[in-house]
């Protein structure tokens, strides 16, 4: 999750780390181009361009913005529900922390088993490493980055080895969790309520893990809007040199701006 520092509108007109403009630059300058070339096709040759009324450019602009409202409501919903599922995530990492700590007991423990060394203490800090190993494998997955150098430390090396063959790291981490949990049960170190509790904290870490999923959060929100919206604005970039009529044979020196607008438009 990227936390930025609260800063001036100025200094966040220009800031390109962190910024959709170090990923669509490339699509930036194509407009910028692809604008141009048009505009000056206007210009030099305007027998080609068609004498338009305002009226197409009307009714393809409320549709347009129809769509448009549609899809930019719909992203924020997106990035609020993602959000809402990694504050989630964080809650459920702080509850399994405290029930790890709180529930995994020796069957007979002395006094003395609040020593570093005790193997509770063993037990307790790999369970917790096992979900910080969960969150880090998750977000190297959504960012599509490999997880393994991250989980390094968190891990045995073993399993290091055994996840390396995993598309989902994740899921398999939290698979032998579970994997855990049921032999700490069977040698009677958490009793019958306490798995369950910890077991339903695992089963939230999987649902979020779902939620998450690139399929999900990371596609379109709404594809069905796509065609529209892209064949409406296209039409748009044609059309805008050739509506003449309405600003004159020598009103041309918007050309450019209407058009790059249009072709950019989202």
């Amino acid at each position: 999750m990227i936390v930025k520092q609260n800063a001036s509108w100025i200094s966040m007109v220009f800031a390109y780390r962190g910024s959709a403009l170090s990923h669509d630059w490339k699509r930036i300058a194509g407009a910028t181009v692809v604008s141009l070339l048009v505009t000056l096709l206007a210009e030099q040759a305007p027998e080609i361009c068609p004498s338009l009324t305002p009226l197409p450019f009307q009714i393809l602009s409320v549709v347009l913005g129809i769509f448009l409202g549609f899809l930019n409501n719909a992203s924020y919903d997106r990035f609020w529900e993602g959000r809402k599922l990694w504050g989630s995530l964080v809650n459920t990492s702080r509850n399994w922390h405290l029930q790890i700590t709180t529930f995994v007991r020796a069957p007979e423990q002395s006094e003395s088993a609040c020593a570093p060394q005790n193997p509770v203490n063993t037990i307790r800090n790999r369970l917790v490493k096992r979900q910080i190993a969960f969150v880090h494998a998750l977000k190297c997955q959504l960012r599509g980055n490999s997880p393994h150098g991250e989980l390094a430390g968190r891990l045995p090396d073993d399993e290091l080895k055994t996840l390396e063959s995993h598309n989902n790291v994740a899921l398999a981490i939290n698979a032998e969790t579970g994997r855990q949990l049921r032999e700490l049960w069977s040698s009677g170190w958490i009793t019958d309520y306490h798995l369950t509790q910890l077991d339903a904290n695992l089963s939230t870490s999987i649902d979020i893990l779902g939620a998450c999923d690139e399929d999900q959060i990371n596609a379109d929100p709404v594809p069905v809007y796509n065609p529209a919206t892209s064949g409406g604005r296209f039409l748009m970039f044609f059309l805008a040199p050739g509506d003449r009529a309405v600003r004159g044979p020598h009103d041309s020196h918007g050309d450019f701006s209407r058009v790059h607008r249009i072709f950019w438009s989202r």
